[in-house]
């Protein structure tokens, strides 16, 4: 399918938010009864017949038909049909010069619904990447693990406590904090 996680979806469709001329990216991740996320961006959008021919592509490729050439790039598609074949759903909504959300719903982790289930993969690794991808001035996360605690943070905030993301000791800290968030019991 393209993707050896669900972290590498949540980074797909992120990274199309941090290019859309964004100056805010939002990331939810949500651990509860299966794994879910939602991006959302103030960028650019997608036109109405740009965006009615993305969500037949993605529902038609989700339903087993081939990768649809002309509905833009290969992440929406491939985030519906993994959703859909764990027994979960997916959204897109858009309108041009506000923005877009994306949100996906995949199946309870483990369940027989999840015949061709992807795991989580490495969250921290994942809010990592999406913290360093260049545009959006601000990224929001915010992550609830699969007991109902839960965190938020910002980059701005990270960045006046941690430094610039992009130097090594900073990326250290980063790393050491995200995985010590993600592993506290609440």
């Amino acid at each position: 399918m393209g993707h050896s996680c669900l972290g590498d979806i949540v980074i797909d469709i992120a990274q199309n938010a941090a290019g859309s001329g964004a100056d805010l990216l939002e990331l939810e991740i949500d651990g509860r009864g299966g794994f879910g996320f939602t991006v959302r961006d103030n960028g650019r959008g997608i036109a109405p017949e740009r965006l009615g021919r993305v969500r037949r592509g993605a529902a038609d490729y989700a339903k087993g038909a081939p990768l649809p050439a002309a509905a833009g790039g290969r992440g929406i598609p491939f985030m519906a049909r993994a959703a859909e074949e764990s027994g979960g759903s997916w959204e897109l909504d858009s309108e041009a010069g506000r923005g877009t959300r994306v949100s996906a719903r995949f199946g309870a982790m483990g369940a027989p619904a999840r015949p061709q289930g992807l795991p989580a993969g490495d969250i921290p690794g994942t809010l990592r990447t999406v913290l360093l991808f260049d545009g959006p001035a601000e990224v929001a996360i915010k992550r609830i693990r699969g007991d109902g605690t839960s965190y938020e943070f910002r980059k701005t905030e990270l960045t006046r406590m941690l430094g610039e993301p992009g130097r090594a000791r900073a990326l250290i800290l980063l790393d050491r904090y995200l995985r010590e968030l993600e592993g506290a019991s609440g």
